[in-house]
């Protein structure tokens, strides 16, 4: 009611259109104000793209004997903010099935301060830390505007496939990417399902 009265005590006595044009005057000023407000509030919005850089060959889940299931899938994370600096501050990948289990692996150097490999499963199979995603969040996840981080999301569980599922049908797994705002940015990728020991490429290892 306060605002109200400063407003009508702001319109001068006069004729009838000298008041609509200090009225309109008024909202046009209260528009312009909120429009400015969105602006800005747009421009600063951390906008964060994931796309699935990868093919059947890379993206995979595959059920290894004495391992589990292992979870491949190349994305891409960038920074699509006008104006802001995105940090990534959290990954998952979720499967289409309730897994509890199902876990990123940790970076290797926390383990090892000097550990450059990724392990899975009593060294079945290693992967280059340079070529994994899972440890770019924080420091290591800041991403200035048309930034990218490219790379391989990594995850393991005890739990294997569920037997509804067909060998070699690709299904949907949700990318999960939390920013510095505690904002979830989402996409569906595609990973192909291998059962089994039916692994159709070899392991990607460091030379």
């Amino acid at each position: 009611m306060g605002i109200i009265a400063v407003a009508l005590c702001a319109i001068p006595a006069g004729p009838p259109w000298l008041w609509v044009l200090s009225i309109l005057s008024l909202f046009l000023g209260a528009i312009s104000l909120v429009w400015q407000s969105f602006t800005w509030w747009q421009d600063r919005r951390v906008r964060i793209l994931i796309r699935q850089v990868g093919t059947s060959v890379t993206d995979t889940a595959r059920q290894i004997p004495n391992v589990g299931t292992v979870y491949t899938v190349d994305v891409a994370i960038v920074n699509q903010s006008p104006r802001t600096p995105a940090v990534v501050c959290g990954l998952l990948l979720k499967p289409p099935w309730e897994d509890n289990t199902f876990n990123l692996l940790p970076d290797p150097r926390e383990s090892y301060p000097s550990g450059e490999i990724y392990v899975v499963g009593g060294n079945v199979e290693r992967y280059p830390r340079q070529d994994v995603i899972n440890h770019r969040v924080y420091e290591e996840g800041r991403l200035e505007v048309g930034g990218v981080i490219r790379g391989t999301l990594l995850a393991r569980g005890p739990a294997p496939i569920p037997r509804s599922y067909c060998n070699g049908v690709s299904v949907e797994f949700t990318v999960s990417v939390r920013d510095q705002n505690n904002r979830w940015h989402k996409a569906q990728v595609e990973l192909k399902l291998l059962p089994g020991d039916k692994l159709q490429h070899p392991p990607r290892v460091s030379r």
